[in-house]
């Protein structure tokens, strides 16, 4: 069998202790500029910073098929290098950074397209020992996907040395080979992402086995051990890949190595032929700092409460002296993409409205939290509105956006419109997509390929505009609507091109 990437030689590391007597703003900016030594974590997944200021950092990653467990982008490492170089732009000069907990919510999934992940992160309250930070993640479409937020002790360090009175930029050596997360897929990594077993709990029974390794395996060394109704086992080693270049593990990989224990045991308890999705993960992590020493990290999840609304697992990430690393619990809403064991879906006829905010996180940064508060209700005010008008149904907003039903493409269309007009006096721009076909109704959420085919339309458009199907344009022209044609596309997960069309102002 090949090499793991976790298994060569690590490449990257750490400064010399004196670095530490820098400010902590003098050290981000020295990591921004590249000045400092490249820790691992960004030899291995392509993670980096890009700006820094008193207080803020912003940090990009690729959506890299590496990262993917399950089927989408796992983005802790990316979260946790945001939050951590925030928090040390407020540290004074020989203090370290120690994280106590961290909350992460998903908005939506993370597909696996290697487009750029912008982390923005900021300090939302600092003192002499703690700091509280939040950080959110957008994806290439400018999307928020991923929000968190975390609490930091700030605590002295010992026996650091006088910074040098000159920062020498640091040796940045070459490498035969390309960085990890710059190389094609392992075949047995690619096979995962082909999604060659249907059923899945064979896909589990497979990674159990070994004989299915998911991408994110391959990269951590991370293996799912034990799967069934009482609940999962998962391991990872301590490698130094996943290190910050200090000798500390990642908080952001036990959080990883947390979220896939807690999710394995509710991916199991799903129906055998469904594909688990999670249209809300909300993980609570508490933890203590781990050495990257290469020790076996194991970590035990149990599902403690499931109905037709929620999933509840929670678990504990034990270090290689068998001591708490983590407790941790994650809640799961809506887990499943189509009827759970033991209830019915309905299959009915259906029209899809996405409608989604345009560069939310610039503008939520440049506003600042209450202004920005302010300008979302206004902006979900007036959607309900016309919800209500055209006879939408609203199934569930997404942070910046909304996904609504409609039993007329006429009226999903003509809603759409509305909402992008009046939405403008508010200060914002959304792009809506809309597609009509058969769903699967399951307790008050909507799933199947037609909500899927509309999400992707909706990203395809740009800002300020509603693009419809072929299907929704043919069904809406007995009425005063313009179309203009938008050609064919590519759509992701789908196989042939499809039609689009922009509805006119």
């Amino acid at each position: 069998m090949a090499v793991e990437p976790w298994q060569e030689p690590v490449r990257g590391g750490g400064p010399d202790r004196s670095f530490f007597g820098l400010s902590g703003l003098e050290q981000v900016r020295a990591y921004v500029q590249g000045v400092a030594p490249i820790p691992p974590i960004h030899h291995l997944t392509g993670i980096m910073p890009t700006q820094c200021g008193p207080g803020t950092a912003t940090v990009v990653g690729p959506a890299t098929p590496w990262l993917v467990v399950g089927r989408v982008v796992e983005p802790h490492l990316l979260v946790e290098t945001a939050l951590l170089l925030a928090t040390r732009t407020v540290a004074p000069p020989a203090t370290g950074v120690e994280v106590l907990w961290l909350s992460s919510t998903q908005l939506r999934h993370i597909e696996a397209d290697n487009r750029m992940l912008f982390a923005r992160s900021s300090i939302i309250h600092s003192g002499r020992q703690l700091a509280l930070a939040e950080v959110m993640v957008e994806d290439g479409s400018g999307r928020q996907v991923w929000h968190a937020t975390w609490q930091a002790r700030l605590r002295p360090m010992e026996d650091v040395p006088p910074p040098p009175a000159v920062l020498e930029r640091a040796a940045h050596p070459s490498y035969p080979t390309p960085d990890p997360y710059e190389r094609p897929l392992d075949p047995q990594a690619s096979e995962w992402m082909a999604g060659g077993l249907p059923n899945w709990h064979e896909r589990l029974r497979a990674v159990v086995a070994r004989t299915a390794i998911p991408p994110l395996s391959w990269l951590t060394g991370l293996r799912l051990t034990d799967i069934g109704d009482h609940g999962a086992e998962v391991t990872m080693p301590a490698t130094a890949w996943l290190s910050d270049g200090t000798g500390r593990l990642m908080v952001g990989a036990l959080a990883q190595l947390a979220s896939v224990a807690c999710m394995s045991p509710a991916a199991w308890t799903c129906d055998p032929g469904r594909t688990p999705i999670t249209l809300r993960f909300d993980l609570e992590l508490r933890a203590r700092s781990v050495r990257a020493d290469g020790q076996e990290l194991r970590a035990v999840a149990r599902l403690e409460h499931r109905d037709d609304e929620l999933m509840v697992a929670r678990g504990e990430v034990f270090d290689g002296r068998a001591c708490v690393a983590t407790a941790s619990h994650v809640s799961l809403d809506v887990p499943v993409s189509g009827p759970r064991a033991g209830g019915a879906g309905e299959r009915v006829l259906a029209t899809i409205l996405f409608t989604d905010i345009v560069g939310s996180t610039d503008q939520a940064a440049r506003l600042g939290d209450a202004a920005w508060r302010d300008v979302l209700a206004r902006h979900d005010a007036v959607v309900r509105r016309h919800l209500e008008r055209f006879r939408g149904r609203e199934v569930k907003t997404m942070g910046d956006g909304f996904l609504v039903t409609f039993d007329s493409p006429t009226r999903a269309v003509e809603c759409a419109c509305a909402i992008r007009a009046e939405v403008r006096a508010v200060g914002v721009e959304i792009r809506a997509g809309v597609h009509i076909g058969e769903c699967d109704l399951v307790g008050g959420d909507v799933t199947g390929m037609t909500v899927n085919m509309a999400s992707r339309i909706e990203a395809a458009a740009g800002p300020g505009e509603v693009w419809v199907s072929d299907a929704v344009r043919s069904l809406a022209s007995g009425v005063a609507l313009s179309f203009k044609d938008q050609g064919r596309h590519s759509l992701k997960g789908i196989d042939e091109e499809i039609q689009l069309y922009s509805v006119e102002d």
